[in-house]
């Protein structure tokens, strides 16, 4: 009958049937298995039972055996199956009925094919540890449940969490919350980071925290809750969600840290090229789990994140002075003089006051051009020249170094160094 029921529902995959018990009913006025004189009421068991009455095990056309309980007509066992335990007659003539049943029910949730479920050490199951409790005796005992359907006289099962893990017999249970997920993980302290929280049982949350601050703009399904931090101070917090059945319990798993603003003290060097490629230093503090580092309005490029006072980045092509601002989950460091970074255009070289002189070197030769500020150092071909004075953006004076041949002067500044051009030749004489 069991396996009829599977197929009149259309439950024929292994699939369907994993959590499914069929209630094979009998009318009243029968006596399946001699259920009255054989002192039990109703047992559950599965199709693939090789100990089974009337052949053993029965197949499925699936493959796969499905749970079911039978279920005799009970009130024909008057007092014995449950009959007026909880209400008195007439009402309580059907308390078996939801009693017995609830029973096989809960055994089956966790016995599904008998013997490979939950026992005790006595091999009693969930239901047998609690059954029969008298009403008003106190823990557990039998008693009526409200349901959208009516009102039902039941027994309380076993839950091993009970009394704080001493086990215990229970009418109802909390559904604990859980959260196993948030993301993003981390934000502002100034709050307003949109985080959403992914676990079990959050349907109806009545409240989201981070830590002891209550979150904002909270909505939640069964499997997941979407709020807005609130401001609070640097630190990792633990985020619980509120329902009606408690708060979910503190894991690694719902750790959201709020991190400080990062700040930028120093850039080095503090000036390149504006053709980019400039490795700089940036120190500050609470730069750990940078996402973004911009010099100005353009992005650079992050080459390594050595700690969390140290950055280094390549800056992008530029021009003028900007601002270096580095951005993590704390949000964007503040615009200050000590983060800002000079684009410097190439020097040019235009003239050379001596294009010619001897070879063991020692002429004074001034050099004219622009973009000279700031020059770090001149050649005359491979050769460093001794630099005498740097007089303005567009003069350099310089003492040759000992050379031979025809040479181009170049000058090197932050801006990188002068092109090679004939107005920059100097002849070794």
């Amino acid at each position: 009958q069991a396996v009829f029921a599977a197929e009149h529902f259309g439950n024929t995959t292994t699939a369907a049937n994993r959590s499914v018990q069929y209630d094979i009913v009998s009318a009243t006025g029968l006596d399946p298995d001699n259920y009255v004189s054989g002192g039990f009421c109703a047992w559950h068991d599965y199709t693939g039972d090789p100990t089974l009455d009337g052949g053993g095990a029965v197949s499925t056309p699936w493959g796969t055996p499905v749970a079911f309980t039978n279920m005799p007509y009970v009130p024909d066992a008057g007092k014995a199956c449950g009959a007026n335990y909880v209400n008195h007659s007439p009402s309580g003539n059907l308390d078996g009925v939801s009693i017995v049943g609830g029973h096989e029910w809960a055994e089956t949730l966790t016995d599904q094919f008998p013997p490979g479920g939950w026992i005790d050490s006595t091999g009693l199951e969930t239901g047998d540890k609690c059954a029969w409790i008298p009403p008003g005796s106190g823990q557990g005992a039998s008693a009526d449940i409200t349901l959208t359907t009516g009102t039902f006289a039941v027994q309380s099962t076993w839950a091993n969490d009970f009394a704080n893990g001493a086990g215990g017999c229970e009418i109802s249970h909390p559904i604990d919350s859980t959260v196993t997920r948030i993301s993003p993980s981390s934000g502002p302290t100034s709050g307003g980071t949109v985080v959403t929280i992914t676990g079990s049982n959050l349907l109806g949350a009545t409240a989201v925290d981070f830590g002891s601050n209550a979150a904002t703009s909270v909505t939640c399904s069964a499997t997941s809750c979407s709020a807005t931090s609130p401001p609070r101070s640097a630190g990792a917090v633990d985020v619980t969600v509120k329902t009606p059945e408690g708060t979910s319990a503190i894991s690694a798993a719902d750790r959201f840290d709020f991190a400080a603003a990062p700040v930028v003290s120093t850039t080095s060097p503090d000036r390149g090229p504006t053709s980019g490629g400039t490795l700089v230093t940036i120190t500050g503090k609470y730069l750990t789990g940078a996402t973004a580092v911009h010099f100005g309005t353009k992005l650079a490029k992050i080459d390594k994140r050595v700690s969390s006072t140290e950055i280094k980045a390549t800056a992008p092509k530029g021009s003028g002075t900007v601002y270096v601002t580095v951005t993590t989950a704390g949000g964007t460091s503040a615009k200050v003089s000590a983060d800002r970074f000079s684009y410097v255009a190439r020097p040019v070289v235009s003239k050379l006051s001596r294009n010619r002189g001897p070879t063991s070197g020692g002429t004074l030769v001034t050099i004219t051009g622009k973009n000279l500020t700031g020059a770090t150092a001149v050649h005359f071909g491979a050769k460093l020249a001794k630099i005498d004075k740097r007089v303005s953006s567009t003069e350099i004076e310089v003492t040759a170094p000992k050379g031979s041949g025809t040479v181009y002067v170049k000058v090197t500044t932050a801006g990188g160094t002068s092109a090679k051009v004939s107005a920059a030749r100097f002849s070794y004489v």
